[in-house]
């Protein structure tokens, strides 16, 4: 139950249809950004002598930075959807969980530096990532 439903941008359902379906689109760029880091990470530490291979792994690393990227930003919208509906409830929430929220902010700022770096690094010698 929102604690003002007047004041909601909105009607209640609509806002709930719009999490799940911001939520499902976060999700599948959150699972898109794990497979092709593990694709990637596959194909160039144990199959470095099969060509497929590293054609498959230099395809994904160049989606793993642009997939990052997309997770983090559709996982905005369905926290301000979840902030909107449950309000009380999500403040604290947020107090209790803040220092793991920070540390995760973090630790995907991390992830998402070292996938480009890693991106970058195959584009610098001839362009070895775009062939």
């Amino acid at each position: 139950m929102m604690r003002d439903p007047i004041g909601a941008p909105l009607h209640p359902v609509l806002i709930q249809v719009l999490l799940l379906i911001t939520w499902a689109l976060h999700i599948l760029f959150a699972t898109l950004a794990t497979g092709t880091s593990a694709f990637t990470l596959y194909a160039f530490l144990f199959r470095k002598n099969d060509p497929n291979w590293q054609q498959l792994g230099k395809l994904t690393a160049r989606l793993t930075p642009n997939s990052i990227g997309l997770a983090i930003v559709t996982g905005i919208a369905p926290l301000l959807f979840v902030q909107t509906i449950y309000d009380p409830l999500w403040y604290a929430s947020a107090t209790l969980n803040g220092t793991w929220t920070v540390f995760f902010i973090f630790i995907m700022m991390g992830a998402y530096s070292l996938s480009y770096l890693f991106y970058l690094k195959g584009s610098q010698h001839g362009g070895a990532i775009y062939h």
